[in-house]
Protein backbone atom coordinates (compact mmCIF):
# COMPACT_ATOMS: atom_id res chain seq x y z
CA UNK A 1 0.00 0.00 0.00
CA UNK A 2 2.89 2.39 0.77
CA UNK A 3 4.27 1.95 -2.92
CA UNK A 4 0.52 3.90 -4.24
CA UNK A 5 0.67 6.18 -1.21
CA UNK A 6 3.83 7.24 0.43
CA UNK A 7 5.89 6.85 -2.34
CA UNK A 8 4.33 9.42 -4.98
CA UNK A 9 4.36 11.67 -1.39
CA UNK A 10 8.20 11.09 -1.40
CA UNK A 11 8.84 11.13 -5.04
CA UNK A 12 7.14 14.75 -5.19
CA UNK A 13 9.25 16.08 -2.43
CA UNK A 14 12.42 14.75 -4.17
CA UNK A 15 11.03 16.57 -7.21
CA UNK A 16 10.38 20.02 -5.71
CA UNK A 17 13.68 19.08 -4.06
CA UNK A 18 15.68 18.86 -7.51
CA UNK A 19 13.93 21.99 -9.02
CA UNK A 20 14.88 24.06 -6.19
CA UNK A 21 18.32 23.08 -5.91
CA UNK A 22 18.52 23.49 -10.05
CA UNK A 23 16.90 26.93 -9.85
CA UNK A 24 18.82 28.00 -7.28
CA UNK A 25 22.69 26.97 -7.81
CA UNK A 26 22.19 25.16 -11.34
CA UNK A 27 23.22 21.73 -9.85
CA UNK A 28 21.54 18.87 -8.14
CA UNK A 29 22.48 17.86 -4.59
CA UNK A 30 19.73 15.80 -3.66
CA UNK A 31 19.67 13.27 -0.46
CA UNK A 32 20.05 9.72 -0.69
CA UNK A 33 16.79 8.50 -0.07
CA UNK A 34 15.37 10.92 -2.37
CA UNK A 35 17.67 9.87 -5.33
CA UNK A 36 16.68 6.26 -3.86
CA UNK A 37 12.78 7.28 -4.32
CA UNK A 38 12.87 9.00 -8.13
CA UNK A 39 14.64 5.60 -8.82
CA UNK A 40 12.07 3.45 -7.27
CA UNK A 41 9.03 5.47 -9.21
CA UNK A 42 10.99 4.91 -12.27
CA UNK A 43 11.43 1.30 -12.00
CA UNK A 44 7.81 1.03 -10.89
CA UNK A 45 6.53 2.91 -13.84
CA UNK A 46 8.71 0.18 -16.09
CA UNK A 47 7.43 -2.59 -14.48
CA UNK A 48 3.71 -1.53 -14.90
CA UNK A 49 4.23 -0.54 -18.46
CA UNK A 50 5.55 -3.84 -19.32
CA UNK A 51 3.33 -6.06 -16.97
CA UNK A 52 0.32 -3.74 -18.59
CA UNK A 53 1.32 -4.63 -22.69
CA UNK A 54 2.67 -8.20 -21.74
CA UNK A 55 0.22 -10.77 -22.86
CA UNK A 56 -1.64 -12.94 -20.31
CA UNK A 57 -3.22 -15.20 -23.41
CA UNK A 58 0.02 -15.61 -24.65
CA UNK A 59 1.85 -17.31 -21.64
CA UNK A 60 -1.86 -19.37 -20.91
CA UNK A 61 -1.42 -21.21 -24.53
CA UNK A 62 2.65 -21.20 -23.79
CA UNK A 63 2.14 -23.04 -20.66
CA UNK A 64 -0.68 -25.44 -22.01
CA UNK A 65 1.40 -26.29 -25.16
CA UNK A 66 4.62 -27.72 -22.86
CA UNK A 67 2.34 -29.66 -20.60
CA UNK A 68 0.97 -31.39 -23.49
CA UNK A 69 4.05 -31.84 -25.11
CA UNK A 70 6.95 -31.99 -22.66
CA UNK A 71 6.46 -31.11 -19.02
CA UNK A 72 3.96 -32.07 -16.94
CA UNK A 73 1.70 -29.08 -15.26
CA UNK A 74 3.14 -29.76 -11.57
CA UNK A 75 7.17 -29.57 -12.72
CA UNK A 76 6.19 -26.30 -14.53
CA UNK A 77 4.44 -24.45 -11.02
CA UNK A 78 7.52 -26.02 -8.81
CA UNK A 79 10.05 -24.22 -11.38
CA UNK A 80 7.84 -21.18 -11.19
CA UNK A 81 7.34 -21.62 -7.36
CA UNK A 82 10.94 -21.77 -6.83
CA UNK A 83 11.82 -18.63 -9.30
CA UNK A 84 9.29 -16.82 -6.99
CA UNK A 85 11.41 -17.46 -4.12
CA UNK A 86 14.66 -16.21 -5.71
CA UNK A 87 13.40 -13.22 -7.19
CA UNK A 88 12.25 -11.96 -4.01
CA UNK A 89 15.28 -12.59 -2.34
CA UNK A 90 17.48 -11.19 -4.88
CA UNK A 91 15.00 -8.34 -5.23
CA UNK A 92 15.50 -7.09 -1.58
CA UNK A 93 19.31 -7.43 -1.43
CA UNK A 94 19.15 -5.35 -4.67
CA UNK A 95 16.63 -3.07 -3.79
CA UNK A 96 19.60 -2.06 -0.50
CA UNK A 97 22.44 -2.48 -2.43
CA UNK A 98 20.80 0.18 -4.94
CA UNK A 99 19.49 2.19 -1.59
CA UNK A 100 23.25 2.40 -0.41
CA UNK A 101 24.39 3.04 -3.95
CA UNK A 102 22.26 6.05 -3.75
CA UNK A 103 23.70 7.40 -0.18
CA UNK A 104 27.18 6.84 -1.95
CA UNK A 105 26.41 8.81 -4.60
CA UNK A 106 24.75 11.58 -3.41
CA UNK A 107 27.35 12.33 -0.23
CA UNK A 108 29.89 12.32 -2.88
CA UNK A 109 30.98 15.85 -3.76
CA UNK A 110 32.53 15.15 -7.00
CA UNK A 111 30.56 12.24 -9.01
CA UNK A 112 32.96 10.79 -10.91
CA UNK A 113 31.81 8.20 -14.02
CA UNK A 114 32.80 5.46 -11.92
CA UNK A 115 29.64 5.68 -9.30
CA UNK A 116 27.54 6.93 -11.92
CA UNK A 117 28.36 3.89 -13.66
CA UNK A 118 27.52 1.69 -10.37
CA UNK A 119 23.95 3.71 -10.09
CA UNK A 120 23.14 3.11 -14.01
CA UNK A 121 24.21 -0.35 -13.34
CA UNK A 122 22.37 -1.38 -9.81
CA UNK A 123 18.85 0.48 -10.86
CA UNK A 124 19.21 -1.59 -14.32
CA UNK A 125 19.50 -4.79 -12.67
CA UNK A 126 17.11 -3.62 -9.85
CA UNK A 127 14.65 -2.99 -12.80
CA UNK A 128 14.90 -6.49 -14.51
CA UNK A 129 14.45 -8.17 -11.17
CA UNK A 130 11.59 -6.44 -10.65
CA UNK A 131 10.04 -6.80 -14.09
CA UNK A 132 11.10 -10.54 -13.71
CA UNK A 133 9.22 -11.53 -10.66
CA UNK A 134 6.29 -9.35 -11.69
CA UNK A 135 6.12 -11.85 -14.53
CA UNK A 136 6.47 -15.32 -12.45
CA UNK A 137 3.85 -14.14 -10.22
CA UNK A 138 1.71 -13.58 -13.44
CA UNK A 139 2.94 -17.06 -14.94
CA UNK A 140 1.70 -18.52 -11.36
CA UNK A 141 -1.56 -17.25 -12.07
CA UNK A 142 -1.76 -18.64 -15.42
CA UNK A 143 -0.26 -22.00 -14.09
CA UNK A 144 -3.24 -22.46 -12.21
CA UNK A 145 -5.57 -20.89 -14.67
CA UNK A 146 -4.43 -23.82 -17.48
CA UNK A 147 -5.24 -26.41 -14.19
CA UNK A 148 -8.89 -25.05 -13.22
CA UNK A 149 -9.28 -25.18 -17.51
CA UNK A 150 -8.16 -28.59 -17.80
CA UNK A 151 -10.34 -31.28 -19.02
CA UNK A 152 -9.20 -33.50 -16.02
CA UNK A 153 -11.02 -32.76 -13.32
CA UNK A 154 -8.34 -33.51 -10.86
CA UNK A 155 -5.72 -31.32 -12.58
CA UNK A 156 -6.20 -29.46 -10.16
CA UNK A 157 -5.62 -31.26 -7.07
CA UNK A 158 -2.77 -33.30 -8.45
CA UNK A 159 -1.35 -29.79 -9.14
CA UNK A 160 -1.90 -28.67 -5.29
CA UNK A 161 -0.65 -32.64 -4.04
CA UNK A 162 2.64 -32.79 -6.16
CA UNK A 163 3.96 -29.11 -5.49
CA UNK A 164 3.08 -29.44 -1.89
CA UNK A 165 4.56 -32.95 -1.48
CA UNK A 166 7.69 -31.85 -3.11
CA UNK A 167 7.94 -28.42 -0.47
CA UNK A 168 7.20 -30.80 2.21
CA UNK A 169 9.19 -33.24 1.71
CA UNK A 170 12.45 -30.30 1.07
CA UNK A 171 11.46 -29.43 4.51
CA UNK A 172 11.36 -32.16 6.19
CA UNK A 173 14.86 -33.97 4.92
CA UNK A 174 16.74 -30.81 6.87
CA UNK A 175 17.76 -29.48 9.81
CA UNK A 176 15.92 -26.57 11.32
CA UNK A 177 17.27 -24.18 14.17
CA UNK A 178 15.09 -21.07 15.83
CA UNK A 179 16.61 -18.86 13.06
CA UNK A 180 15.73 -20.71 10.04
CA UNK A 181 12.14 -21.71 11.19
CA UNK A 182 11.79 -17.64 11.04
CA UNK A 183 13.03 -17.53 7.75
CA UNK A 184 10.65 -20.29 6.92
CA UNK A 185 7.59 -18.36 8.65
CA UNK A 186 8.83 -15.15 6.81
CA UNK A 187 8.97 -16.82 3.44
CA UNK A 188 5.11 -18.33 3.65
CA UNK A 189 3.37 -15.36 4.55
CA UNK A 190 5.29 -13.57 1.74
CA UNK A 191 4.23 -16.46 -0.59
CA UNK A 192 0.59 -16.34 0.71
CA UNK A 193 0.17 -12.71 -0.45
CA UNK A 194 1.91 -13.63 -4.28
CA UNK A 195 -0.64 -16.39 -4.27
CA UNK A 196 -3.77 -13.79 -3.23
CA UNK A 197 -2.21 -11.63 -5.82
CA UNK A 198 -2.30 -13.77 -8.70
CA UNK A 199 -5.12 -15.66 -8.31
CA UNK A 200 -7.06 -12.22 -8.39
CA UNK A 201 -5.00 -11.64 -11.66
CA UNK A 202 -6.81 -14.78 -12.58
CA UNK A 203 -10.41 -14.04 -11.69
CA UNK A 204 -10.07 -10.25 -13.56
CA UNK A 205 -8.67 -11.99 -16.38
CA UNK A 206 -11.60 -14.20 -16.74
CA UNK A 207 -14.21 -11.13 -16.25
CA UNK A 208 -12.12 -9.33 -18.64
CA UNK A 209 -12.38 -12.58 -21.27
CA UNK A 210 -15.76 -13.15 -20.36
CA UNK A 211 -17.24 -9.26 -20.33
CA UNK A 212 -19.13 -10.23 -17.20
CA UNK A 213 -18.96 -7.32 -14.17
CA UNK A 214 -18.63 -9.97 -11.75
CA UNK A 215 -16.43 -13.19 -11.31
CA UNK A 216 -17.55 -17.15 -12.24
CA UNK A 217 -18.94 -18.37 -9.13
CA UNK A 218 -17.20 -22.21 -9.84
CA UNK A 219 -13.75 -20.23 -10.56
CA UNK A 220 -13.63 -18.25 -7.31
CA UNK A 221 -14.68 -21.24 -5.86
CA UNK A 222 -11.76 -22.70 -6.56
CA UNK A 223 -9.43 -19.87 -6.24
CA UNK A 224 -10.93 -20.39 -2.63
CA UNK A 225 -9.61 -24.15 -2.18
CA UNK A 226 -6.55 -23.65 -3.43
CA UNK A 227 -5.82 -20.54 -0.86
CA UNK A 228 -7.37 -22.71 1.61
CA UNK A 229 -5.17 -25.74 0.70
CA UNK A 230 -2.12 -23.76 0.68
CA UNK A 231 -2.76 -22.44 3.99
CA UNK A 232 -3.78 -25.98 5.30
CA UNK A 233 -0.50 -26.99 4.30
CA UNK A 234 1.69 -24.95 5.59
CA UNK A 235 0.10 -25.39 9.31
CA UNK A 236 1.05 -28.95 8.34
CA UNK A 237 4.69 -28.04 7.56
CA UNK A 238 5.50 -26.35 10.45
CA UNK A 239 3.67 -29.18 12.96
CA UNK A 240 6.39 -31.45 11.06
CA UNK A 241 9.00 -29.30 10.89
CA UNK A 242 8.85 -28.68 14.61
CA UNK A 243 8.29 -32.36 15.86
CA UNK A 244 11.41 -33.63 13.45
CA UNK A 245 13.03 -30.75 14.78
CA UNK A 246 11.92 -31.11 18.24
CA UNK A 247 10.84 -27.12 18.38
CA UNK A 248 8.10 -26.32 20.74
CA UNK A 249 5.11 -24.33 19.62
CA UNK A 250 5.95 -21.78 22.38
CA UNK A 251 8.76 -20.60 19.71
CA UNK A 252 6.33 -19.05 17.75
CA UNK A 253 5.64 -16.25 20.35
CA UNK A 254 9.37 -15.54 20.11
CA UNK A 255 8.78 -15.01 16.36
CA UNK A 256 6.17 -12.91 16.85
CA UNK A 257 8.22 -10.13 19.43
CA UNK A 258 10.79 -10.04 16.88
CA UNK A 259 8.53 -9.04 13.78
CA UNK A 260 7.07 -6.54 16.63
CA UNK A 261 10.15 -5.24 17.34
CA UNK A 262 11.08 -4.55 13.68
CA UNK A 263 7.71 -3.09 13.05
CA UNK A 264 8.16 -0.61 15.86
CA UNK A 265 11.42 0.12 15.09
CA UNK A 266 10.64 0.44 11.03
CA UNK A 267 9.00 3.64 9.23
CA UNK A 268 6.02 3.41 7.22
CA UNK A 269 7.35 3.52 3.90
CA UNK A 270 10.21 0.83 4.51
CA UNK A 271 7.54 -1.77 6.71
CA UNK A 272 7.50 -4.08 4.14
CA UNK A 273 11.64 -4.66 4.90
CA UNK A 274 10.44 -6.61 7.99
CA UNK A 275 8.83 -9.63 5.95
CA UNK A 276 11.60 -9.62 3.47
CA UNK A 277 9.08 -8.82 0.58
CA UNK A 278 10.11 -6.99 -2.30
CA UNK A 279 6.74 -4.24 -2.92
CA UNK A 280 7.52 -3.40 -6.80
CA UNK A 281 6.60 -6.09 -8.53
CA UNK A 282 3.34 -7.38 -7.10
CA UNK A 283 2.65 -3.95 -7.01
CA UNK A 284 2.73 -3.61 -10.80
CA UNK A 285 0.66 -6.51 -11.17
CA UNK A 286 -1.80 -5.49 -9.32
CA UNK A 287 -2.32 -2.07 -10.83
CA UNK A 288 -2.53 -4.40 -13.95
CA UNK A 289 -5.65 -5.78 -11.87
CA UNK A 290 -7.11 -2.72 -10.71
CA UNK A 291 -6.78 -1.52 -14.07
CA UNK A 292 -8.26 -4.03 -16.20
CA UNK A 293 -11.18 -4.31 -13.77
CA UNK A 294 -12.08 -0.18 -14.30
CA UNK A 295 -11.72 -0.45 -17.83
CA UNK A 296 -14.30 -3.63 -17.30
CA UNK A 297 -16.30 -1.53 -15.28
CA UNK A 298 -16.28 1.82 -17.21
CA UNK A 299 -17.57 3.24 -20.56
CA UNK A 300 -15.08 3.46 -23.36
CA UNK A 301 -12.57 6.56 -23.14
CA UNK A 302 -14.01 7.77 -26.49
CA UNK A 303 -17.31 7.88 -25.70
CA UNK A 304 -16.52 10.38 -22.40
CA UNK A 305 -18.11 13.90 -22.29
CA UNK A 306 -15.83 16.35 -20.65
CA UNK A 307 -18.06 16.26 -17.56
CA UNK A 308 -17.36 13.05 -17.13
CA UNK A 309 -13.72 13.37 -17.54
CA UNK A 310 -13.78 15.77 -14.51
CA UNK A 311 -16.01 13.63 -12.49
CA UNK A 312 -14.16 10.67 -13.15
CA UNK A 313 -10.21 12.86 -11.90
CA UNK A 314 -12.01 13.96 -9.35
CA UNK A 315 -13.72 10.43 -8.05
CA UNK A 316 -9.80 9.08 -8.53
CA UNK A 317 -8.33 11.57 -6.38
CA UNK A 318 -10.38 11.45 -4.06
CA UNK A 319 -9.76 7.51 -3.58
CA UNK A 320 -6.39 8.18 -3.38
CA UNK A 321 -6.51 10.16 -0.51
CA UNK A 322 -9.08 7.89 1.44
CA UNK A 323 -6.06 5.00 0.12
CA UNK A 324 -3.93 7.70 1.96
CA UNK A 325 -5.42 8.02 5.15
CA UNK A 326 -6.40 4.24 5.27
CA UNK A 327 -2.72 3.50 4.68
CA UNK A 328 -2.06 6.15 7.67
CA UNK A 329 -4.74 4.48 9.69
CA UNK A 330 -3.19 0.61 9.16
CA UNK A 331 0.23 2.10 10.03
CA UNK A 332 -0.79 3.51 13.24
CA UNK A 333 -3.03 0.16 13.80
CA UNK A 334 -0.22 -1.80 13.29
CA UNK A 335 1.95 -0.05 15.73
CA UNK A 336 -0.19 -0.02 17.96
CA UNK A 337 -0.89 -3.67 18.03
CA UNK A 338 2.74 -4.54 18.38
CA UNK A 339 2.98 -2.34 21.76
CA UNK A 340 -0.11 -4.12 23.26
CA UNK A 341 1.62 -7.28 22.14
CA UNK A 342 5.06 -6.45 23.78
CA UNK A 343 3.17 -6.14 26.68
CA UNK A 344 1.81 -9.17 26.51
CA UNK A 345 4.78 -10.44 26.02
CA UNK A 346 6.32 -8.55 29.11
CA UNK A 347 3.56 -9.43 31.68
CA UNK A 348 3.38 -13.43 30.32
CA UNK A 349 7.39 -13.49 30.29
CA UNK A 350 7.53 -11.51 34.12
CA UNK A 351 4.23 -14.15 35.36
CA UNK A 352 6.34 -17.12 34.17
CA UNK A 353 9.32 -16.02 35.63
CA UNK A 354 8.15 -15.21 39.05
CA UNK A 355 6.41 -18.55 38.69
CA UNK A 356 9.47 -20.74 38.40
CA UNK A 357 10.94 -18.47 41.02
CA UNK A 358 8.14 -19.65 43.26
CA UNK A 359 8.90 -23.03 42.37
CA UNK A 360 12.53 -23.06 42.90
CA UNK A 361 11.70 -21.41 46.31
CA UNK A 362 9.06 -24.23 47.55
CA UNK A 363 11.18 -26.83 46.54
CA UNK A 364 14.53 -25.46 48.55
CA UNK A 365 11.99 -25.03 51.16
CA UNK A 366 10.95 -28.90 50.86
CA UNK A 367 14.75 -29.97 50.82
CA UNK A 368 15.08 -27.84 53.91
CA UNK A 369 12.48 -29.07 55.80
CA UNK A 370 13.62 -33.22 54.90
CA UNK A 371 17.05 -32.58 55.88
CA UNK A 372 16.25 -30.77 59.35
CA UNK A 373 13.95 -33.76 59.81
CA UNK A 374 16.69 -36.22 58.81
Amino acid sequence: MATFTLLPLRFARAVSCLARQLGRKGGCSLKGDQLFDIICVGIFACTVLFLKHLNAGAIYFWIKDLTQEFLKLQVIYTAVEMFDKILCSFGVDTLEALSGTCTLYANSTSHTRRQLRHLVSDSLVALVIVVMHGTIIMCQGMAFSVAMNSKRSSALVALLIASNFVEIKGTVMKRFDSSKLFKLACQDVVERFHLLISLLFVLVEEMDNSGHWLPNQDLLWQCGQIFLAEVAIDVAKHAVVGKFNEIRPGVYREFMKDVCERVIASQSHNIHSVMDFEPFGPAGLFLRVTLTFIVIRSEPLSELSLYQWVFRCCACLLSWGLLCSVCAALGFLLKRLAHLYMQHYDDWYNAKSGRGLNMRTERLGSENNLGKQE
